[in-house]
C-alpha cells in the first residue's frame, strides 16, 4: 500500500470515528469515569448541578450513576421544562427549577429558536460566518420570552460533584453568579464555543480563563462534531478543582 492509499484510509477512519463513535454523552461518561477514579461513585450524597437541563436526559443519566446525589436541573424554556418534569417523573433525587441562571437576579429575555435546544439568553446572529444555511434556519428566533433569572450562589449548595453548563453562550454569566458554588464544585463540565453564533456569547478562551483563575485545570476535551468533518465549532470540556 503506497502513501496515497494510506492517506485515503486514514481519512475514512477519521470520518467514521467522528460520525459513528462520538457518543452524545461522551463528555458525561468521561467525567463520571474521572470521578470514579477519585473514589466518587454511587455512594456520593452531595449535589450535582445541571444548568441547561432541557428535556432531562442528562439529569437521568447522572441519577443512574449517582443515585444518592441530589440533582438540581435548571431550565428556563417553558416548553422544555414540561419535557424535563415529565422525564424525571417525580424522581425524588431530581429537583427541577424553572428559571435562568445568570450573573444577577431579575428577569432576562429568552430567545427561543426554531431548534429549541439552541435557545439562549443571547440573540442569535444568523449572518455569522459560522452559520451554514441549515444552521441559520434552525437558529432563527421565533419568539422572545421574559424569564425569571437568579444566581447559582443564591441556592447555597454545598459539596457539588459536577457543575454542568450548557447555556448556549451564557456560561460566563452563570459563573459570575456562582463564585461560591464554583469553589465548592469538584468538577465543571461545560460547553465551549469557538463560533460567533450568539451575540455577546462567551468564547472558549473566556470560559477557560475564568475557570483557571478559580483554581481549575482542564482534564479532558471532547469534540462532538466538526464542520465539514474538519473545523471544530464547539466542544465539551471537563475541569477539575485543584483546591479540593
Amino acid at each position: 500500500m503506497n502513501i496515497f492509499e494510506r492517506s485515503f484510509w486514514n481519512k475514512v477512519r477519521l470520518h467514521i470515528k467522528d460520525t459513528a463513535f462520538t457518543h452524545p454523552y461522551e463528555h458525561l461518561i468521561r467525567a463520571i469515569r474521572i470521578a470514579n477514579q477519585q473514589g466518587l461513585g454511587k455512594s456520593f450524597a452531595g449535589s450535582i448541578i445541571d444548568v441547561g437541563a432541557y428535556d432531562g436526559k442528562t439529569a437521568l443519566f447522572f441519577n443512574n450513576y449517582f443515585p444518592n446525589a441530589t440533582i438540581h436541573a435548571f431550565e428556563p424554556n417553558p416548553r422544555a421544562i414540561q419535557l424535563l418534569e415529565k422525564s424525571v417523573n417525580d424522581i425524588s433525587k431530581i429537583q427541577t427549577h424553572h428559571l435562568a441562571l445568570s450573573s444577577k437576579e431579575g428577569s432576562v429575555p429568552l430567545y427561543v429558536t426554531h431548534n429549541e435546544v439552541s435557545s439562549s439568553l443571547h440573540n442569535t446572529d444568523t449572518s455569522s460566518k459560522d452559520a451554514s444555511a441549515i444552521l441559520a434556519e434552525q437558529l432563527q428566533v421565533k419568539e422572545v420570552i421574559s424569564i425569571k433569572s437568579s444566581t447559582l450562589d443564591s441556592f447555597n449548595f454545598s459539596d457539588i460533584l459536577f457543575l454542568k453548563l450548557d447555556t448556549q453562550g451564557n456560561e460566563i454569566k452563570v459563573l459570575e453568579g456562582a463564585t461560591e458554588s464554583v469553589r465548592k464544585s469538584r468538577f465543571v463540565i461545560t460547553e465551549m464555543s469557538v463560533h460567533t453564533l450568539y451575540e455577546g456569547g462567551c468564547m472558549y478562551y473566556e470560559t477557560d480563563e475564568k475557570l483557571r483563575n478559580a483554581g481549575f485545570e482542564p482534564v479532558d476535551f471532547i469534540v462532538p462534531s466538526r464542520k465539514n468533518g474538519v473545523q471544530m465549532t464547539e466542544f465539551d470540556a471537563i475541569y477539575r478543582n485543584t483546591n479540593l
